[in-house]
């Protein structure tokens, strides 16, 4: 682990103590196609992504966007890809 790393760990953990209600979660995008559970969320270390969780498999982070209103049409993306039976995702977690 380099240091960057640490430090954004260690923001992340901080930032879900201080709010445990997870408000930074009120815009997220929750939807499940075909047991492949599709979340698009502003997380407090890479802004606005989306990530993909097969079933029985880890997350996979395929898609990161600049702002909430890309980010939407991102997670429509993926889910639509989803639904027409595309299981190959990209793992864009940096």
């Amino acid at each position: 682990m380099v240091y960057g790393e640490r430090t954004d760990i260690l923001k992340t953990m901080m930032a879900v103590t201080k709010d445990p209600e997870r408000s930074w979660r009120k815009d997220a995008l929750n939807e499940v196609v075909d047991k492949h559970t599709i979340d698009t969320c502003y997380t407090v270390d890479a802004g606005w992504e989306t990530g993909i969780q097969p079933p029985n498999k880890p997350w996979i982070i395929v898609e990161s966007y600049p702002s909430k209103e890309v980010a939407i049409k991102g997670h429509t993306k993926w889910v639509e890809y989803t639904k027409k039976g595309g299981r190959d995702f990209p793992d864009n977690q940096p």
